[in-house]
């Protein structure tokens, strides 16, 4: 088409004019020419869509309880009116080193283990230790016996087919098999939207495998495109990355959870609002849900943790609080109990 062609002759333009072949530079380039290349992408590949008639009855099918993904903690499920949902945005917040990671990583575990196909990006964590928590939880083997563990194939070989052998609820009809959990590490702040789009048409099509869930650990560590400067404002920062989150959820069918940080005057706190996020209110605004962890000194001695929903676009909620225990030999959040609400 003419705008490919134009697109191409930019291009050329572009690596002519570079005076200094530098890193930056390149990477500078580089970077400008995959934005202009996919907006190509974008345009061609829009599938006619002319909207929904409202004089079709099918239009009003509300779909999407029957697409809810059990969080595999009750009292979420209650709250969240059955679980996740594809093509959404959500968020849990809270302070640094209280968890976030932990959380994602146990979602991720009762995911799969429903069925579902997760994607974990770690952009700050080693992928071995990322699988090392993930195989704890999973295989319910203590933690700390993990490395000794990890070297006996046989014994993971058997561990990992009865995972496979379990059968799931929601698919008991189709052979009800367990889903499956890629690790894919990004170096810190060097993740922009573009890069995670480019990995899940690539892992789509290459693996024959749909995502349902990618989980991101987590959203202040990603970078933005080169190009928009402005790094240091927080909340544009914040709002460019969020909204980059959602439109992929939305394009692709996905859920994606990621973490934020809350600000330090509320680190140790008992209690966490909605403005308690420093990063810029953009994420939250742009959140389809956020849920806060609540940790001070107290619980982290009775090793227990809460959780506070803090907004819920598609649905009704006063605060709720519920309650977990932690098991540290397997790093699992349990025994989920609603202890509260407004």
């Amino acid at each position: 088409s003419n705008h490919a062609r134009d697109r191409v002759v930019n291009a050329i333009d572009l690596i002519k004019k570079m005076e200094d072949v530098d890193y930056d530079n390149v990477i500078g380039i580089v970077s400008q020419l995959k934005n202009s290349f996919n907006e190509i992408d974008v345009l061609s590949n829009d599938d006619e869509d002319f909207g929904d008639d409202f004089d079709d009855p099918e239009s009003h099918k509300q779909q999407i309880s029957l697409r809810k993904m059990s969080t595999g903690f009750s009292n979420i499920d209650k709250i969240m009116g059955g679980g996740w949902d594809h093509a959404t945005f959500s968020v849990i917040m809270g302070e640094t080193n209280c968890g976030k990671s932990m959380w994602l990583q146990n979602f991720s575990c009762k995911l799969a283990d429903e069925g579902k196909n997760v994607v974990f990006v770690t952009l700050e964590m080693a992928k071995y230790k990322v699988m090392k928590r993930l195989g704890a939880m999973r295989f319910r083997v203590d933690v700390d016996n993990y490395d000794t563990f990890s070297r006996d194939s046989v014994f993971l070989k058997n561990k990992i087919n009865e995972l496979k052998s379990v059968s799931v609820s929601n698919k008991l009809f189709d052979g009800g098999k367990a889903g499956k959990i890629f690790v894919k590490k990004y170096p810190t702040s060097d993740c922009t939207i573009t890069d995670l789009e480019n990995f899940i048409k690539k892992f789509e099509e290459t693996k024959k495998l749909k995502i349902d869930v990618l989980v991101l650990d987590y959203i202040n560590l990603m970078s933005i495109e080169k190009g928009y400067n402005f790094d240091t404002m927080l909340y544009l920062k914040g709002k460019h990355l969020a909204e980059g989150l959602r439109r992929l959820g939305d394009k692709y069918d996905i859920c994606v959870i990621t973490a934020t940080q809350t600000d330090k005057s509320v680190w140790g706190a008992s209690d966490i609002n909605l403005d308690d996020i420093p990063e810029s209110k953009a994420i939250a605004e742009s959140a389809d849900c956020v849920w806060a962890i609540i940790r001070n000194p107290q619980m982290k001695k009775e090793n227990t943790y809460k959780l506070k929903i803090l907004k819920l676009r598609d649905g009704e909620h006063h605060e709720e609080q519920i309650k977990f225990d932690f098991n540290p030999k397997f790093l699992t959040m349990e025994n989920d109990v609603l202890i509260g609400s407004k």
